[in-house]
């Protein structure tokens, strides 16, 4: 049966994902290897072990519906709930999956195949698997980031699969007010590290801010995906979502390097660039890196240059290492231009007409 799950009903699904008892105030360093869970405790991730997970289910229209519905609409909810391991729904300690990052213990989530819904693909059925804490005044103005590493479990299509950061507004019927997702549908067999990251405003103080995976199966479909070093923390990265440089936007996704984000490496080349044309051949190396490790594109690689080669004015300031905008001063001051107290000798200018 083919999948039909809408993403359109966001709304419904915001409205029944509740503040469990285990909800932290204000947002707080954390992080998860998994390591010291006993496996065989029926509650090691849940809010009365050490995990602290919750679980929630939702279950959408399928081969069967109330009147008048259509496959992939809403149709009911159950949880939240302490999220389980070991049962055949939601989430289990994994053991023995990990690479040399991972150590000896992960955890693996799918779907809830306790839910009868599956049968003969009645029912889409979607299970969530996630930590929540509420956002706190003193955290407005910062940047979260949620990263893991991940690889694919046994999930089979038709079932999807995502990461998420998600904010809820209990003041507004539970409405959901971001929603930002990483599709962990297709993973590699291998493991490689992911990032999500959002950014907290005055408007989110008082809400609720998720971060977790879930999948949508029918079927009894296979939908295990494993993970580990589950990591969120401040970060002060330029998290924008495409390659932006000086207002020309290359609309190329603002890849999360590890360290920082595609933007950060721009910022870098500029800062440490005597000159345009080093900025450009910096610029130039970073896409070719990047392309070669599958990050971007051919295209993209164009995008970005021509980005970077068309911001010839922006890139003649000279900035003091502790200012990261590259456009002005941060801390007031005005940046200096080429000419304003800067050298431009011969030996700080790039060789021309030279023959090789």
């Amino acid at each position: 049966m083919k999948n039909k799950f809408s993403y359109g009903m966001l709304i419904a699904l915001a409205v029944v994902l509740t503040a469990p008892a285990g909800a932290q105030l204000a947002l707080a360093p954390y992080s998860e290897d998994f390591e010291a869970l006993d496996a065989g405790n029926g509650d090691a991730l849940g809010w009365f072990g050490p995990g602290g997970f919750s679980a929630f289910g939702i279950g959408y229209c399928g081969t069967t519906c109330f009147d008048d519905g259509n496959p992939g609409d809403f149709w009911y909810t159950y949880g939240p709930f302490a999220a389980p391991n070991g049962t055949p729904g939601f989430s289990s300690v994994a053991v023995g999956q990990g690479g040399s990052s991972q150590g000896e213990q992960q955890v693996v989530v799918y779907n809830d195949y306790n839910n009868t819904g599956h049968i003969d693909g009645a029912q889409l059925i979607e299970a969530i698997f996630y930590r929540e804490w509420i956002v706190g005044a003193g955290d407005v103005g910062s940047t979260w980031k949620f990263s893991f590493d991940a690889k694919k479990g046994d999930l089979l299509a038709p079932t999807t699969a995502r990461a998420f950061i998600k904010t809820i507004d209990p003041a507004n019927n539970f409405a959901l007010t971001n929603f930002v997702i990483l599709d962990t549908t297709d993973l590699p067999e291998t493991w490689a590290r992911y990032s999500l990251s959002l950014s907290i405003d005055e408007s989110l103080a008082g809400q609720l801010f998720q971060i977790g995976f879930d999948t949508v199966a029918t079927n009894y479909d296979p939908s295990g995906n494993v993970y580990d070093n589950i990591n969120l923390e401040e970060t002060f990265c330029n998290t924008d979502p495409t390659v932006t440089y000086n207002g020309c936007d290359s609309g190329v996704p603002n890849a999360d390097l590890g360290d920082c984000t595609m933007n950060d490496a721009l910022d870098a080349c500029a800062l440490s660039a005597g000159h345009h044309g080093q900025f450009v051949a910096c610029v130039a190396q970073l896409v070719n890196d990047w392309a070669n490790d599958g990050l971007i594109g051919a295209r993209d690689k164009g995008r970005i240059i021509s980005c970077a080669a068309g911001n010839r004015e922006a890139i003649f300031y000279r900035i003091r290492s502790d200012v990261r905008d590259v456009t002005s001063g941060q801390d007031g001051s005005s940046p200096q231009m080429w000419g304003e107290g800067s050298s431009r000798s011969g030996s700080n200018r790039t060789p021309r007409g030279r023959r090789r």
